[in-house]
């Protein structure tokens, strides 16, 4: 399992500078150095930056034998588990940022139909809204569970003073009255 370029060459070490500024210092380099390797990483697998639940499943399946199944006949699959459970998601939060939250699921699922990942899923199906149905309703909400996790995740991270309430609430958490450390 070799990996191009910069992937597949350790770091130098670096001493860890005994006074705090220089602790500070050494720190925020080390946290840009890694954030430009895993987005390397990502780019590597063919995945999306920021999407970690799918980089570690490609991590696993290309570290680990036992994660990869020998190729199925037939045309490649399109539908996995997160798949279906990111599916599970957008309806959802269609459903949640709909007037009254009133929208039915088949309404949701034909407003989603038309957004991207799940417009090119569907290309060329009669029935897109029936193609997507039938995935929503194999979608295990454990799997739904860690994608809004992994989504929220991605919002925290790009600014994690600024989104911890976003990420919070996006993970499906309850945000209380009073942030941390404010007591």
């Amino acid at each position: 399992m070799k990996y191009p370029g910069k992937l597949g060459r350790r770091r130098p070490y670096k001493e860890i500078p005994n006074d705090e500024a220089g602790r500070n210092v050494w720190r925020e380099t080390e946290i840009a150095e890694r954030r430009e390797v895993a987005r390397e990483l990502f780019e590597f697998h063919g995945i999306t930056h920021g999407d970690w639940t799918r980089l570690g499943w490609a991590l696993a399946d290309y570290h680990v034998p036992e994660m990869e199944r020998g190729g199925r006949p037939g045309h490649p699959k399109q539908w996995d588990d997160v798949n279906r459970a990111e599916l599970l998601v957008d309806v959802e939060d269609t459903i949640a940022r709909s007037p009254g939250k009133e929208m039915s699921v088949a309404s949701a699922l034909a407003n989603v139909a038309k957004r991207e990942p799940w417009a090119s899923k569907v290309a060329g199906s009669k029935d897109a809204v029936g193609l997507l149905r039938a995935q929503h309703k194999q979608a295990d909400p454990m799997w739904a569970k860690i994608v809004r996790q992994s989504r929220a995740w991605n919002i925290y991270e790009a600014d994690p003073e600024e989104n911890f309430e976003a990420a919070t609430r996006a993970a499906g958490l309850p945000w209380p009255e009073s942030s941390p450390g404010t007591d």
